[in-house]
């Protein structure tokens, strides 16, 4: 089975999902100041990898379910 070109992903992100992404991220990021800069930058960069692979799994679901 071939996968779906990771660009072809990348290229169906909003500029509304991105903003979302983002604003969670620093929500997430504001309750994080009491591990000092590194708990905000996990904070960040977890909730950003999650969010992405989360719409990542449901777009190749979505791709996969067209081609066969």
């Amino acid at each position: 089975m071939k996968l779906p070109n990771f660009e072809k992903f990348l290229g169906k992100l909003t500029d509304e999902q991105i903003q979302s992404i983002i604003s969670d991220a620093m929500k997430k990021c504001e309750d994080s100041e009491n591990f000092g800069t590194g708990g905000q930058v996990s904070a960040i960069s977890w909730t950003i990898s999650l969010e992405l692979l989360a719409l990542y799994h449901l777009w190749l679901a979505e791709e996969l379910s067209q081609d066969g």
